[in-house]
């Protein structure tokens, strides 16, 4: 493990019909390629939402955004949504600067439970 991954960290949890990605720490450049791949594989089967947790992060660079920005790409069009959760007055005013939350579904809490275990038709269990 490099020195530098102790920076940051992601955890991925299943809640029914929506993966939750959360970013715990600094994520920058040297993060981006951890974060790509596991967006890579949370938007790969487009069978369900994806939420992005950006209230642990302490610190978002241009390259998050870009990750961000990318998984929207591949969502757009499935039927499912790329949810990000917002609160630091940063991270939300470079998301806004960026125009980002003109396309991003931005908002300031989780949904509640009800709502990530909504039914929706997926293939396997």
């Amino acid at each position: 493990m490099s020195p530098w991954q102790d920076r940051y960290s992601i955890v991925e949890r299943h809640t029914g019909a929506a993966v939750v990605v959360e970013l715990h720490g600094e994520f920058d450049l040297l993060a981006a390629a951890s974060l790509t791949g596991c967006l890579l594989k949370a938007t790969g089967d487009q069978d369900h939402d994806v939420i992005v947790d950006l209230r642990p992060a302490t610190f978002v660079d241009a390259s998050t955004l870009g990750v961000l920005s990318g998984a929207y790409n591949r969502m757009r069009g499935s039927g499912h949504r790329l949810q990000v959760v917002a609160t630091r007055p940063l991270t939300v005013r470079i998301l806004k600067m960026c125009r980002l939350d003109r396309v991003l579904h931005l908002v300031s809490a989780l949904p509640p439970t009800g709502e990530l275990t909504a039914s929706r038709s997926a293939q396997g269990a």
